[in-house]
């Protein structure tokens, strides 16, 4: 089985916002083969100050970058016939399905979530921690995102603790 965890920083939350940047980890087997990262232009004026602060990305480095148009039909065409995971997957997966309905494209019903998947692993285990954010299942697995906030970087750490927890547990179960 192939997979593909991917991770988008936006300009906010809501649907409205925009992608602006891209990252991924290409996993087969249990080893990570690739991974990607790509800034993005939304076509704004400017990020809001509190993105940058928490991304690191500014307004200039999504002004010089390519338009998510020009970006967007390659990455599709990179994830088919993959399982899509993602850490919140639901946040992701309504951008990247936002995005194919620009372009015309069918939307993607079948991914995993990992933040959930951790919380079975956690069941599973008899592990009594709180929290299921991308930083505690990090933690828990001793693994450094160097870049957090960072696409590229958050999707190889996913796929890091993705590998470990699917060691252990049949992640087909968790597919939706």
């Amino acid at each position: 089985m192939e997979f593909v965890i991917i991770d988008f920083e936006t300009t906010g939350l809501s649907n409205e916002d925009k992608i602006i940047e891209i990252g991924y980890a290409h996993v087969k087997g249990n080893e990570v083969v690739r991974t990607g990262g790509k800034i993005i232009n939304p076509g704004i004026k400017w990020l809001n100050p509190r993105i940058t602060a928490i991304t690191g990305i500014t307004t200039d480095m999504v002004k010089k970058a390519d338009k998510i148009e020009d970006v967007f039909p390659k990455f599709h065409r990179f994830l088919k016939n993959k399982l899509i995971v993602a850490h919140n997957a639901s946040f992701d997966m309504r951008f990247l399905n936002n995005q194919l309905e620009e372009m015309g494209e069918e939307k993607i019903n079948n991914y995993l979530c990992t933040k959930k998947l951790f919380k079975e692993y956690k069941k599973l285990k008899g592990i009594g921690t709180k929290g299921n954010k991308l930083e505690d299942l990090t933690r828990h697995f001793n693994l450094n995102n160097e870049r957090a906030h960072r696409a590229e970087s958050d999707a190889y750490v996913t796929a890091k603790a993705f590998i470990k927890m699917i060691e252990h547990m049949d992640y087909t179960l968790y597919i939706k």
